[in-house]
């Protein structure tokens, strides 16, 4: 078996890794890069640019035969996705229709409904559902994905086997959410005997001080409301559904009201029937219309989704009549919508995604905004990504022959871990198994 790691060896996001048997050729994730050429990746500098151009740029594989429009015959069986970040999707729209997409019906929804809402659209032309714990095959492989906690909804890894050779691939994944997932069955039915372990790396480099978790996060956010006499606005990914849960529990125990963008009540109404969330049907859950998604979703024809949640509607009279007793998602692209509310008494901005968003220019404007409304910001967040101390006892309790580094900057730091078990791989070299 040969394996070809197109991006990912020395850098986190874009992830894809090739793995050729004798006669089937897969891909693991196909996903946008966070960065390019040492910036931020900007997707929109590159959406009018041809298949050849984006080849030649290596922000596209340059494999043969899987594109929209190429002539020549496709060399791919299937692509299995771990789960549904962008970094690790988001160039599946480049992709032949006919080519089938293996993934979980909790990252299919969360695709799906981020392409009606956001303006990069990926639509999955033929997509197969696949459940964790349940083998299936592609061609010459076995597969058996697992749940995995991540700070993507319904993720998973897979073991993968083929013409003798057994391969874990992690994805990406965390220990300390709220599921750990299968993690603890994978350690003990693959013991001792995985070949190569393909494991993520984000936090190599900036692993935290101490671990916080999910109750971190809860019983910090609810600490902040408790003190807040004002308006509490709240900025996270809704993708996170362990951090909007933790969000939703504070907020209903400071005795306020949750109330979220239409996009944030589609995507809940849409994985109600998956997991144990809040959603628009809750009475404690409220939905606000910003301007600018309204008018997306009116302008793409999507006038039953606006018209689903009217009666859950509350407008901005509303959020500044009760604003004391409201916990409000919010994000930069809002800042319009609540440039009339006054606030009489100081508020609360929690923060809780990557910090390292903040140095992006869109930011300064929210830092104008807050400064002007009398809100004061706090960051109050715990990574999607398993610690160092974490992937060492992952590692430790599969007892992998060997490990392969992807989804990190600082691949030189595994070896300090796990010594001569360490296989590096450069980005876009085929190497036998």
């Amino acid at each position: 078996m040969k394996i070809i790691i197109h991006r990912g060896t020395k850098e986190i996001g874009g992830t894809c890794i090739e793995l050729k048997s004798k006669n089937t050729t897969i891909l693991l994730d196909f996903g946008l890069p966070l960065v390019y050429k040492g910036e931020e990746f900007d997707s929109s500098k590159y959406k009018n640019e041809s298949v050849e151009s984006l080849k030649a740029l290596k922000i596209l594989p340059d494999i043969q035969g899987i594109y929209k429009g190429d002539s020549q015959n496709n060399t791919v069986s299937a692509i299995v996705l771990s789960h549904s970040h962008l970094d690790h999707y988001g160039l599946l729209d480049k992709l032949k229709p006919e080519i089938p997409i293996y993934l979980s019906a909790g990252a299919k929804k969360m695709i799906e409904v981020s392409s009606i809402f956001t303006q990069l659209r990926v639509d999955l032309e033929n997509p197969k559902v696949i459940k964790a714990k349940q083998e299936f095959t592609i061609g010459d492989f076995k597969i058996i994905p697992y749940a995995v906690g991540h700070s993507a909804f319904n993720a998973l890894a897979f073991y993968i086997e083929a013409e003798g050779i057994k391969i874990f691939y992690t994805g990406d994944f965390r220990m300390h959410g709220r599921t750990i997932g299968d993690i603890e069955l994978i350690s003990k039915k693959h013991h001792n005997e995985i070949d190569y372990l393909i494991m993520e790396g984000t936090m190599f480099g900036r692993d935290a001080p101490f671990r916080k978790d999910e109750d971190y996060v809860k019983n910090k956010a609810l600490s902040l409301m408790k003190k807040t006499e004002g308006l509490v606005l709240l900025m996270f990914s809704p993708q996170n559904i362990d951090r909007l849960v933790s969000l939703f529990k504070a907020t209903a125990s400071a005795k306020r009201r949750f109330v979220v963008d239409i996009y944030t009540a589609y995507l809940l109404d849409n994985i109600k029937d998956m997991a144990k969330t809040p959603n628009s049907a809750w009475g404690n859950v409220k939905v606000f219309h910003p301007e600018k998604q309204s008018k997306r979703l009116w302008i793409k024809g999507e006038k039953d989704i606006l018209e689903k949640y009217r009666t859950k509607n509350v407008k901005l009279d509303y959020i500044q009549a009760y604003q004391s007793e409201l916990s409000v998602l919010f994000r930069n692209s809002m800042i319009p919508d609540f440039e009339n509310i006054s606030n009489s008494k100081k508020g609360l901005l929690i923060y809780s995604m990557y910090e390292g968003y903040l140095k992006q220019p869109g930011f300064k404007k929210l830092d104008v905004f807050l400064e002007k409304k009398n809100i004061v910001r706090e960051i109050v967040h715990v990574s999607g990504h398993a610690y160092i101390g974490d992937l060492k006892k992952f590692a430790d309790d599969l007892v992998p022959k060997q490990i392969i580094p992807i989804h990190t900057f600082h691949p030189e730091q595994y070896r300090e871990l796990f010594g001569d078990k360490i296989k590096e791989i450069e980005d876009g070299k085929a190497v036998e198994l």
